[in-house]
């Protein structure tokens, strides 16, 4: 970890002596979020086209040009060997696939993968945390997934980000997002718990969105978007005969 965040742990721990039980054991429950951090633990980088391919065709029937746009950005990351993290934004109508899209690309990359559903949430707290001098306070959802997982660079899907919605009161979710999905920012995110700064810019964050219409024009404008297009007719007749009939005719033995 940072010198930075070195001191002031040392300085929390330094400090508990002198505190009393109830304040001693919220100072634990902190050091304990900043242990649990992935500092150092990473999966290392698999940018590979062809396994990429294969994963895709087993895992989605057509969608063509999507998968091109998904192997195309693979690619880029490959040539270029960058351990940097990828913003994605799959927009398209409701029931197309695109969070087991995202789940896919998760495993073409083979990293760890989590959903975060982002649907009617209006509290900036669930992406920051709320700070220690509150009661029960705790790390971000992001933090948290962090932990969970136990690397800094896994697949994060942030599912129906254009469902966000806005209070007055609390602060504006769409902006604190765009703090998390800024790569000029993201390398420096502070979770208002542990209030430190911590580098997420290794992580690939895959957005999914029915519209980018409600979405903030900063916020499109760092993401690279993937249209997932509705199955035609003659797809999901295709997709009943390869899938769902055999099983059926299994089942009922007709």
């Amino acid at each position: 970890m940072p010198e930075s965040t070195r001191k002031v742990l040392q300085e929390e721990i330094n400090g508990l002596e002198a505190k009393n039980d109830m304040e001693s054991a919220r100072k634990v429950t902190f050091l304990n979020n900043i242990f649990r951090l992935p500092w150092d633990k990473r999966e290392d980088p698999f940018w590979d086209v062809h396994y990429s391919q294969d994963v895709l065709q087993k895992s989605h029937y057509g969608m063509i040009e999507t998968k091109e746009r998904i192997l195309e950005f693979i690619a880029k990351n490959k040539r270029i060997n960058s351990q940097k993290g990828m913003v994605l934004l799959l927009t398209g109508p409701p029931g197309v696939g695109k969070t087991s899209i995202a789940k896919s690309i998760g495993a073409c990359l083979k990293r760890p993968t989590t959903i975060i559903s982002m649907g009617g949430q209006n509290d900036p707290i669930h992406i920051k945390g709320s700070k220690r001098t509150y009661v029960d306070s705790q790390p971000g959802i992001f933090i948290k997934e962090l932990q969970r997982l136990e690397t800094r660079n896994p697949v994060i899907v942030i599912d129906e980000i254009d469902k966000v919605g806005a209070n007055s009161m609390k602060g504006d979710v769409s902006s604190t997002l765009l703090e998390l999905l800024n790569p000029e920012q993201s390398n420096q995110f502070r979770d208002s718990y542990l209030d430190l700064e911590y580098d997420m810019s290794e992580c690939i964050f895959i957005c999914t969105s029915n519209s980018i219409a409600n979405m903030l024009g900063p916020l499109i404008d760092r993401i690279e978007v993937i249209h997932v297009p509705a199955y035609l007719p003659i797809e999901k007749l295709n997709i009943a005969k390869q899938y769902l009939i055999p099983d059926l005719e299994k089942e009922y033995a007709f």
